[in-house]
């Protein structure tokens, strides 16, 4: 994750300078108690075929 996604999810990066959010805030967007991790990994190999 931190060699493909922090490219552009960067937790670090300041708000104005980020092509998009830090991945905390995609786990808190996408994350509740009916998530199950591996719903999670999937929605996250989708974006990564959709990225390239």
């Amino acid at each position: 994750m931190e060699t493909n996604c922090y490219l552009c999810h960067s937790p670090s990066v300041n708000h104005g300078n980020r092509i998009a959010p830090p991945m905390i805030a995609i786990k808190k967007h996408y994350i509740d108690d009916a998530t199950q991790k591996n719903n999670l990994l999937n929605r996250y190999k989708l974006g990564l075929k959709k990225t390239k």
